[in-house]
């Protein structure tokens, strides 16, 4: 009754506040799914089900790739491959995300040792800042060499930096002082406040793709575009955009000055030998044709 009650509550908290859900049926499917997926989880870390792959992330103006966003992966002999917007969220609810972030961390630090002039970025919850696990094994991989300045980018939320607590702020600080990139993912979806770029160490923001995928053709996007890439840029952050899938995306950020862009146009997110092979038939995106096909 208490786990009915549960989803009850939770479906009812994401609706918005002061508001309420009975229980269903529905509900009982998805929590028995929550329920098998938080022990699958938990095997399929020992079992190496999980594996990360990484999106290229290139220099708009010169076409060269110059980063890779890690991202998690998984694919279970029983359930098939499952969604990360599933397995994270419950990752998270049980407080599993914490073990998974070191790992993710571990495993993309070992990948960026063999391109060590790409930059790696990894997603951290805003759960992994409740503790100070991250910042910690973040110090230990600099002080064992396996890490090197410019080499890493933490990508995080808005909505941990809207939730901004001292404890948070003081770790951000400590971690872009060691010389780690601090990004905001999917910028500009749900949130007005722009005073967190005044407050914390931001120095990398990506535009979310919702922003992206009208462009060029919808002059409302252009717009907004435009305005996030010249406010950030008075700013002195970086800008990445999202979600590009075609050359007239790429050609307009190109003429508004965009900093870097990653989508489908240039690679969709690949394991790591198949990484190594898009680095070697494409150093830039002269050759774009030919990494549609083969990726």
């Amino acid at each position: 009754m208490i786990s009915c009650a549960d989803s009850a509550m939770y479906l009812a908290k994401k609706v918005g506040k002061n508001t309420f859900r009975f229980y269903s049926t529905e509900m009982n499917k998805k929590l028995l799914r929550k329920i098998l997926l938080e022990k699958k989880l938990k095997q399929a870390h020992t079992q190496n089900e999980l594996t990360l792959h990484y999106q290229p992330i290139v220099d708009v103006q010169t076409g060269t790739t110059v980063a890779a966003e890690a991202l998690l992966r998984w694919h279970s002999p029983e359930l098939g491959t499952v969604s990360p917007e599933e397995f994270i969220q419950v990752a998270e609810g049980n407080g599993f995300i914490n073990e998974l972030g070191l790992w993710v961390l571990s495993s993309a630090m070992s990948f960026a040792k063999q391109h060590s002039d790409l930059e790696v970025s990894i997603n951290a919850s805003s759960l992994q800042f409740n503790n100070e696990q991250l910042f910690l094994e973040i110090k230990r991989l600099f002080r064992a060499g396996e890490l090197s300045n410019n080499n890493l980018c933490i990508e995080i939320t808005e909505r941990l930096l809207l939730e901004e607590t001292e404890r948070v702020k003081k770790m951000l600080h400590e971690i872009r002082d060691l010389g780690v990139d601090i990004s905001i993912d999917d910028f500009g979806t749900g949130y007005s406040s722009l005073s967190y770029l005044k407050r914390c160490p931001v120095n990398k923001l990506k535009i979310d793709k919702s922003f992206i995928t009208d462009t060029p053709h919808d002059n409302e996007c252009n717009t907004l575009v435009r305005a996030i890439i010249m406010m950030s840029h008075a700013l002195g952050i970086e800008v990445i955009a999202e979600g590009v899938e075609t050359q007239e995306q790429w050609e307009f950020l190109k003429a508004e000055g965009c900093d870097l862009a990653q989508g489908y146009y240039f690679s969709k997110a690949i394991d790591s030998e198949q990484f190594n092979a898009y680095l070697n038939l494409n150093k830039s995106v002269g050759s774009i044709h030919i990494r549609r096909k083969n990726y």
